[in-house]
Parts: C-alpha cells; structure tokens; sequence
C-alpha cells in the first residue's frame, strides 16, 4: 500500500504529470517506462527486486509516498525503507 507520508513533496512529484490540469498520459507512460528501466522493475521481476526499486524510486524522486506492507492475513503492517541496497521493514505503530 502506499501513503503520502509529505503532502508538500507528493505535490510537486505530482506537477510534473499534469498539463493543464489534466493528467498527460503520454508523459506519464514516457516517464514510468523510462524509470523502470533505471531501478530495474520488470513486469515478471521477482517482487523482492521490485520492492528494491520502487521504493529507492519513490525515495530518489522524492514523492513524499512511502510503502507499507502488510502479512498475508494484513494484521501486521511494516513501512518499507531501504539501507545499503536492501529493504528493510519498520513496524509500523
């Protein structure tokens, strides 16, 4: 799941999307193709190498989201963050 966690930073990652008040498609798919190809997130990837690169995308960028992820029964939820190359998960309180 993600979550603005800077409203002022998800703002102006979101400008850039936007022509005219109006989301710019082409731009859009411009974008995300060309930063999937930079963190190496592959549509048939192993998610554990997905995760890697989108949340070092979402820090990089700085879009003020950031990634929760819950257990497979979603009781237990752990914000995703990265330290040398690797996710590492913070319980969430």
């Amino acid at each position: 799941m993600m979550v603005i966690d800077d409203p002022i930073k998800f703002a102006a990652f979101t400008e850039h999307f936007l022509s005219n008040g109006q989301i710019d498609q082409k731009y859009t798919d411009l974008y995300g193709n060309t930063n999937y190809k930079i963190y190496n997130i592959k549509e048939n990837g192993l998610s554990a190498n997905n995760e890697v690169g989108f949340v070092k995308f979402l820090s990089d960028q700085k879009s003020g989201l950031k990634i929760l992820k819950g257990s497979n029964k979603s009781n237990n939820w752990e914000e995703l963050g990265l330290k040398d190359g690797n996710i590492i998960p913070k319980p969430c309180n």
